[in-house]
């Protein structure tokens, strides 16, 4: 008995669309198209993207015929089923609205959903009202590691979620891997610490207020590191420290309980020991009989969901509200230095312009 196949177009040709996968340092597959083409339920059928030769080499690696150098033209001719947006931000409002208006069943578009609170927002809208299910690549929330750790908090094990500390750093790639004008519009905010702000959602529910200090060279247009606070309506508080200043790249939580933490993803879960020497004080020790779950691809596990929300007619675990509320503690954030390190309330209560650190 064969399986209903499900018709994919990738808008993009790039590190996340098809080419990461020549990299060693992650889970594989790790891109839309490895991911696509690993899954049985959908197969790549058309490609869109500006340069011919990467069109050519994307063409040979996947085997995909349908080549377009005009995403509308295969729109209109593919018959698609599912479209992946894998460029930069600044172009997913037109691309995710075109596809919508196509007849398309679902769109898995990249992080940040978009660059602006206004375009997020009709972003979603269209996907609403032309029945499409917007799914943002948020990746960890489709993670073994950080599923299960979210199931231990909520099952008691480190009591009640009391704090939360995240570190994203090195949160831009190198001059060179990107273009140069991506500097002028993301900061590492948008760039890479919409994981972040996105986990901490994840983990904690909606934030109630930000505020934020944030730093910048002369050279640059958007900030160059951040760090931000943010207080949730179940009165949790995190602390996130973004920037792309370090030579390395990091990217961890201290999730911190009554009764104990969890570090991610290094996956350390430490309870309380009752200590002899003092009757004042617990001390916390690893506990070992909590296995670290093995690790798997997010980007398959996101397909694998995409597909899913159209055959369940739900909503992904990463929707595109989900995106443009990471979005909106973004534009939170530089309010709040806007204003001097003030409180920003949320949800915003009329559109605040991105604040340009120029």
């Amino acid at each position: 008995m064969s399986i209903q196949q499900y018709r994919v177009g990738i808008i993009g040709t790039g590190r996340i669309a098809s080419t990461l996968e020549d990299e060693q340092e992650d889970i594989h597959p790790c891109t839309h198209a490895g991911a696509y083409h690993a899954y049985p339920k959908t197969k790549i059928v058309a490609v869109s993207g500006r340069n011919r030769e990467r069109l050519e080499k994307f063409s040979r690696r996947w085997g995909v015929k349908a080549l377009y150098t005009d995403y509308h033209l295969m729109l209109a001719k593919e018959n698609l089923d599912i479209v992946s947006v894998c460029t930069h931000p600044d172009t997913h409002k037109e691309m995710v609205i075109a596809a919508a208006q196509n007849n398309v069943k679902a769109i898995f578009c990249e992080k940040p959903i978009a660059l602006t609170l206004k375009d997020a927002k009709e972003m979603t809208v269209t996907c609403r009202q032309h029945n499409v299910k917007l799914i943002i690549n948020h990746r960890r929330r489709w993670g073994n590691i950080f599923r299960y750790a979210k199931q231990l908090i909520e099952d008691g094990v480190i009591g009640k979620l009391i704090h939360i500390v995240g570190n994203c750093q090195g949160a831009m790639p190198k001059r060179g891997v990107i273009p140069d004008s991506v500097f002028e519009t993301e900061g590492p905010m948008l760039h890479d610490g919409t994981h972040l702000y996105d986990i901490f959602r994840f983990f904690a529910g909606n934030p109630v207020w930000v505020q934020a200090h944030l730093q910048w060279t002369k050279k640059e247009k958007m900030e160059d590191t951040c760090v931000n606070y943010v207080v949730f309506e179940n009165g949790t508080s995190a602390i996130g420290m973004v920037n792309q200043r370090t030579d390395y790249l990091r990217f961890d939580l201290d999730l911190q309980g009554t009764r104990g933490r969890i570090i991610l993803p290094d996956f350390k879960v430490l309870r309380i020991q009752e200590d002899s020497l003092s009757k004042n004080y617990n001390r916390l020790y690893v506990d070992e009989t909590i296995e670290r779950p093995q690790e798997n691809s997010c980007m398959l596990e996101a397909v694998k969901e995409v597909v899913a929300c159209i055959e369940e007619n739900r909503e992904s675990i990463s929707s595109g509200e989900d995106g443009l509320a990471a979005l909106e503690m973004i534009e939170a954030f530089y309010a709040s230095e806007k204003l001097g390190g003030a409180r920003v309330f949320l949800p915003l209560q009329s559109s605040v312009l991105r604040f340009r650190l120029e």
